[in-house]
């Protein structure tokens, strides 16, 4: 084994070691403080920024080997918004995320390894009936014990996709002046079991 692929799990073992301890650790997503955000970009020029909540799922760490975390999430896009009626009432119909027919996105990894003190996660991601595959990086940000609710860790992951690739084409309100390039950004935060 070389030095900086050695010194890479060293690290990643202490920061992993920081938030599950030793030993291998699951964790629940809570809904109720997790969080997604997005970002498209409006005529080439303005950021519009939504919200989709209603993440659950769950994290397993293991910092004596990387390789075997995962995780498994799910939103629901029912609840997405972005601050204007109108284009929030556009973005559950059919020509973009048809939230009748689709309610739920879904995330799940099949593979991981450790860069730094972050961890890479090879999954799928299922958004209006189309599955892709999507790898993203996740930080850990910390984990404490907090009075009455548990012991919590933070863990963030951004990542850009290209919308057109699950089908949501829009057209009526924003379709062709929107970007294809959204920029997605989960905040989990998880209790230990």
């Amino acid at each position: 084994m070389n030095v900086v692929l050695r010194g890479v799990i060293v690290l990643w073992i202490a920061a992993a070691a920081s938030i599950a301890g030793a030993q291998p650790t699951d964790y629940d997503v809570d809904p109720a403080h997790s969080r997604i955000t997005f970002v498209v970009t409006k005529w080439g020029l303005v950021d519009v920024e939504g919200t989709v909540g209603g993440l659950e799922g769950t994290i397993h760490l293991d910092p004596q080997q990387p390789g075997e975390a995962s995780t498994s999430w799910r939103a629901n896009v029912r609840t997405i918004r972005t601050g204007e009626a109108r284009r929030d009432d556009s973005l559950h119909a059919p020509e973009y995320f048809d939230t009748t027919r689709f309610p739920t996105a879904f995330f799940t990894s099949h593979a991981a390894r450790a860069v730094g003190t972050r961890l890479v996660l090879d999954g799928r991601l299922t958004m209006r009936g189309v599955t892709r595959p999507l790898t993203i990086t996740v930080t850990p940000l910390g984990e404490r014990e907090v009075p009455d609710e548990g012991r919590l860790a933070v863990f963030e992951s951004t990542f850009t996709i290209n919308r057109r690739e699950f089908g949501i084409v829009g057209g009526t309100v924003l379709g062709p002046v929107i970007s294809d390039e959204v920029r997605v950004s989960v905040r989990a935060v998880a209790r230990r079991r």
